[in-house]
């Protein structure tokens, strides 16, 4: 099993943790960016979870809302979502990204939840 994500080929199933997504979201590492390209293009068995999803969804939120707010806080964020103008404002990067995600779900990208029981990713 290759220990860099740039090794990686794709002849085994793979686990995508958050780390991947965010930098790709935020466009920081080229490596993750790549990696996800080949999901997109079908190279890649790819497996993440539910609650990986959340934790993308819950980080792009507060990343989107600090634009919005000089202290970063999550009783802020909640009063700033409060509002609907600026909860739309807030929401649109983030459903942009979750757009993204379904899209590697077409390309076979699987979603795990927490009662999965069709098996191990391993079969």
């Amino acid at each position: 099993m290759p220990k860099n994500l740039k090794d990686f080929r794709g002849k085994e199933p793979i686990f995508i943790d958050a780390n991947i997504f965010l930098h790709h979201a935020f466009d920081v590492n080229p490596v993750s960016v790549e990696f996800l390209k080949k999901v997109e293009s079908f190279d890649l068995k790819a497996y993440t979870s539910a609650l990986v999803i959340e934790e993308v969804t819950f980080k792009l939120i507060m990343q989107s809302a600090s634009n919005f707010l000089d202290k970063v806080t999550l009783q802020n964020v909640k009063a700033l979502l409060k509002d609907t103008e600026s909860r739309e404002k807030v929401f649109r990067p983030v459903e942009e990204y979750r757009g993204y995600i379904n899209r590697l779900k077409d390309f076979g990208l699987r979603i795990l939840d927490l009662t999965d029981k069709e098996g191990s990713i391993w079969d």
